[in-house]
């Protein structure tokens, strides 16, 4: 190397941009080893965001034909940069040429096939580029991630079996999110060619009808999917379509139990423990016809009877046994855990199913009450959630330790945040349910200290359960009513409170309690439900009302099944969307809440500005929702102007299908934060 060039890059590399750049001018006017000259002059530019400069420096490059691999990908990195992605494309490429399998140049092309809305060239890129290094975990998130909006009956064979191959190898790794991920491999599992036969088979029938005998060599060969059995173990499946094939397959192997001990011999215990793990994660929420109970019945008295004699069972008798627990818990009608039978895949059923109950329950005794409840709403959702904790969570997202100041800073770069959220902070979670928020955030913020607060005692007792699973040291647990905060003492420095409010018979009073406990310069987190987004599940409700159904657990599974079994395009259908469909309790919170409040933009404007509050940006669900406000309202780069969102959703109705979630602190005088300009 030219020892100019090797000066200048030392220069670059210790931080001195500046004289490396003169260092390299001065190689150009000689012409002396350009080529590499060019490149750094390039990357200089680059790094300072001066893309036209950094642009002009490779085409000099181009046109003395001294551009090599390394050219062409800076270039494209430029062009990405400038959000032109057509010439990105073309730079990529071109380093494509000189090297068929570089991984980077096929991730970067991935990653422009999915901003140009074509995933599923995006997966096959991504996939092309894990034969070339399987181990890139940056290029296999990129994959999961456009396998998110891809249409699965585009896909080959062989792109789905690369597919497959990529989750049975990610799946079993701690990094590795499962509750992001688990909906696409079942999407994949389920786009397999023996399920896809399976369902061909079962046909469009209701859920719960006589279905006829499936194809044994195919539920078998399913039986056998380790992937499916991973995934049946980790989370609900959501989706009408994956509960009418489970439930048609759990039908047949009820049969199997029953009728054809044969079969028992064949059909993997691993499996049926699997559906039977399914099952207890939906709180049975799958419908059982009067035939299906009948046969259940004519399984479990002698297997009841065997099983309290505390005498081992035979394989198949094992396999009967987790069969039944797909139907019914094991804690429902096995009171004490045979030694004889608590190994193997059916230990960790008797854990979920009986182990973990019994633990709750001695957890109950010794949770703190900071206050009773009066109020007459909140004692109505305390029972509903004493009778139904929600939700009834199995996984959680793996958290990289942070502050609540870098999430902040993260989520909006033109916020600067109190110095004190970058360290040791309090933080109030009121409404914290089975814990899922609160454990997730003690682990993200690990320096912090936590504070949940819920009404109802069943479902802190899930989360103390799950906080000592965790290992949580940071995060302390209350029952009591929001509305009685205000005779506590003490103030927090941030105040989280998601699918809380709307559930108070005044949500304006609840916000206020709880802003008398914020400090000074401290921050909200507010989750509001929105009336357009949940203009359906409204409708359904008025609908459950004409119907006389009450919120028990049968006739929540009957409504389910009534509304499961409606044709297509019947508009009761748009809860199937909801995730919160497929089970019990969340079922009975979607459809079947005592008292629900809904929103909509400028309201929450007013409300923002009464309270003497200012919002300070919105947390978007998808980013695409916030790419779509900037080219409709390039005049608010924030996009905290209130009034154009409602605009916003107005056309885009569905944008906050889960709920509205946004950030705010005390004014600072900026109305132009919400209100119009």
């Amino acid at each position: 190397m030219n020892t100019n060039l090797f000066l200048a890059q030392k220069l670059y590399e210790g931080g001195d941009g500046i004289a490396a750049q003169e260092k390299c001018l001065a190689l150009l006017d000689n012409n002396e080893t350009a080529s590499e000259a060019y490149l750094l002059l390039s990357k200089i530019s680059f790094e300072r965001e001066d893309y036209d400069t950094s642009l002009r420096y490779l085409s000099e490059a181009e046109e003395k034909n001294l551009a090599t691999l390394k050219h062409h990908y800076l270039a494209g990195l430029n062009h990405y940069a400038c959000n032109d992605f057509p010439k990105a494309r073309l730079s990529f490429e071109a380093v494509l040429t000189v090297d068929p399998g570089n991984i980077d140049g096929l991730r970067n092309l991935g990653v422009i096939s999915k901003e140009e809305g074509n995933p599923l060239e995006a997966a096959t890129l991504f996939c092309a580029a894990l034969s070339t290094d399987p181990s890139d975990g940056l290029t296999r998130r990129n994959l999961f991630n456009a396998l998110e909006t891809i249409n699965w009956e585009g896909v080959s064979s062989d792109l789905l079996g690369e597919i497959r191959r990529h989750l049975e190898a990610e799946i079993k790794l701690p990094e590795f999110d499962l509750k992001r991920y688990v909906p696409i491999a079942a999407r994949v599992v389920f786009s397999s060619e023996p399920i896809v036969s399976i369902s061909g088979f079962l046909g469009p029938q209701p859920s719960g009808k006589k279905v006829r005998s499936l194809n044994r060599d195919r539920v078998i060969e399913v039986s056998r999917d380790r992937l499916l059995q991973d995934i049946l173990r980790s989370a609900v499946l959501n989706g009408p379509e994956f509960e009418r094939i489970l439930t048609g397959i759990r039908r047949w192997l009820l049969e199997v139990a029953a009728f054809d001990e044969d079969l028992r011999t064949v059909v993997p215990l691993e499996f049926c423990v699997s559906m039977a793990h399914q099952a207890y994660l939906t709180e049975y929420a799958y419908y059982a016809g009067e035939g299906e109970l009948t046969t259940l019945k004519k399984i479990w008295d002698p297997l009841l009877a065997k099983v309290n004699t505390n005498h081992g069972l035979h394989d198949t008798e094992r396999v009967t046994l987790a069969i039944s627990a797909s139907y019914i818990s094991l804690g429902d009608w096995i009171k004490e855990i045979p030694d004889a039978l608590n190994e193997g895949p059916l230990g960790t059923l008797f854990k979920s199913q009986i182990l973990d109950s019994q633990v709750e329950e001695g957890l109950l005794g010794g949770i703190e009450v900071f206050s009773s409840v009066t109020d007459a709403t909140s004692i109505k959702v305390q029972k509903q959630y004493e009778e139904n904790p929600f939700p009834r969570w199995s996984v959680l997202s793996p958290s990289k330790t942070s502050t609540v100041g870098e999430t902040l800073q993260s989520l909006f770069p033109y916020f600067k945040a109190p110095g004190k959220l970058f360290g040791r902070c309090s933080i109030l979670i009121p409404g914290c349910g089975t814990g899922q928020q609160p454990i997730q955030e003690a682990l993200r913020y690990p320096t912090s200290q936590l504070t949940a607060i819920d009404l109802s005692a069943r479902s802190l007792a899930f989360a103390m359960r799950r906080s000592d699973e965790y290992g949580i040291s940071n995060l302390q647990f209350l029952q009591g009513d929001i509305l009685n905060l205000k005779d506590g003492e003490g103030q927090f420095d941030v105040i989280s409170c998601t699918g809380v409010l709307h559930h108070m018979a005044d949500p304006i009073d609840g916000w206020k309690i709880l802003l008398s406990r914020l400090s000074p310069d401290g921050l909200m987190k507010i989750g509001l439900y929105s009336e357009y987004a949940r203009r359906h599940v409204v409708d359904v409700r008025k609908w459950i009302s004409t119907q006389n159904l009450q919120p028990t657990v049968d006739a929540i599974r009957e409504t389910r099944r009534l509304i499961l079994d409606t044709p297509e395009g019947d508009a009761k259908r748009h809860v199937l969307a909801y995730n919160d469909f497929y089970s019990i309790s969340g079922a009975r919170d979607l459809l079947f809440h005592v008292e629900e409040h809904t929103f909509t933009f400028p309201e929450i404007g007013d409300a923002l500005r009464n309270l003497g509050l200012e919002c300070i940006g919105l947390q978007l669900s998808r980013p695409e929702i916030g790419q779509t406000y900037k080219r409709m309202f390039p005049g608010d780069p924030n996009m905290t102007n209130f009034y154009n969102w409602h605009d916003f959703e107005k056309l885009y109705p569905d944008s906050f299908s889960s709920m509205y979630q946004f950030w705010c602190r005390r004014s600072e005088a900026n109305p132009a934060l919400i209100h119009p300009k």
